[in-house]
């Protein structure tokens, strides 16, 4: 090219780059997903029905409703997309938000259905995604592996926090 600019590597460059976005913010939300789901479940946060909650759980599940039907409208093979493990957990993880959804404006109700609260742990589910986005990612890689060689180590410190518990 006498521009000396390759039009390939641009190409692939700006793919790169937009999937690393992808992927760090889709990690990001997961994160704060699953943050603001246990700082919600505290006693000083549980009864009071802040909005900040809700909202950053409107974003977050709005965020993996649009990855999950990007993925499915772009995957070559739909059968393996049904077959994939990972994809079950996205799509059981959002699943709690639109029921919850759905049953409040069935009932008119805002407060978070009683019945539901089983169902919104499912959402935790989401942290699996973690050990699949691992895979494009050395410092995760890095944790598991310090995870899984420290197994022996670990059990031992768990057995000791369960006999002082009890």
């Amino acid at each position: 090219d006498a521009q000396g600019l390759d039009e390939e590597w641009y190409a692939s460059h700006v793919r790169h780059r937009l999937s690393t976005f992808v992927f760090t913010l889709t990690f990001v939300m997961i994160v704060l997903s699953c943050t603001t789901f246990t700082i919600e479940s505290m006693p000083q946060y549980y009864k009071r029905n802040l909005l900040v909650f809700s909202v950053v759980e409107a974003v977050c599940i709005g965020w993996f409703t649009l990855e999950l039907f990007t993925r499915f409208f772009t995957c070559s093979s739909k059968k393996k997309f049904f077959r994939d493990f990972f994809n079950w957990i996205d799509f059981i993880s959002i699943l709690p938000f639109y029921v919850d959804l759905i049953i409040s404006s069935i009932t008119g109700s805002n407060a978070k259905a009683n019945g539901l609260i089983v169902l919104r742990t499912v959402r935790l589910t989401r942290i699996f995604r973690v050990f699949k986005l691992s895979k494009y990612n050395e410092g995760i890689q890095m944790v598991f592996v310090s995870v899984t060689r420290s197994t022996d180590a670990l059990s031992l410190l768990i057995f000791l926090m369960v006999i002082a518990m009890v």
